[in-house]
C-alpha cells in the first residue's frame, strides 16, 4: 500500500464524526464567544471588534520582516544538519 486514503473513506470518517455531532446537537447551544475567559458567559464584549486596524500593523512588520537571500555559488538550499 502507497499509504494513501481513498476520497470515499475519508469521506466516511467524516460522515462519522459529523454524523455523531448532529446527534449529540453539538450544532446548538453554544454560547457567544467573549473576550473575558474568565467569566465565559457574561454578556460583556460580545460584540467587540478587538481586531480594530491591527491588520496594517501585522503587514507592516511582515514586510520589515522579509529578507531577500541572494544565492551566491549555489549555496542554497542548506543541507539538512545530522544532529543539532
Amino acid at each position: 500500500m502507497n499509504n494513501t486514503i481513498s476520497e470515499a473513506r475519508l469521506d466516511d470518517m467524516a460522515t462519522r464524526i459529523i454524523a455523531a455531532w448532529y446527534y449529540m446537537h453539538q450544532d446548538q447551544g453554544y454560547p457567544n464567544v467573549t473576550i473575558d475567559s474568565f467569566h465565559p458567559y457574561n454578556p460583556l464584549n460580545y460584540e467587540v471588534n478587538a481586531q480594530s486596524d491591527h491588520y496594517q500593523l501585522v503587514r507592516q512588520i511582515g514586510a520589515a520582516g522579509t529578507v531577500l537571500l541572494k544565492n551566491e555559488m549555489n549555496a542554497l538550499p542548506l543541507n539538512k544538519p545530522r544532529s543539532v
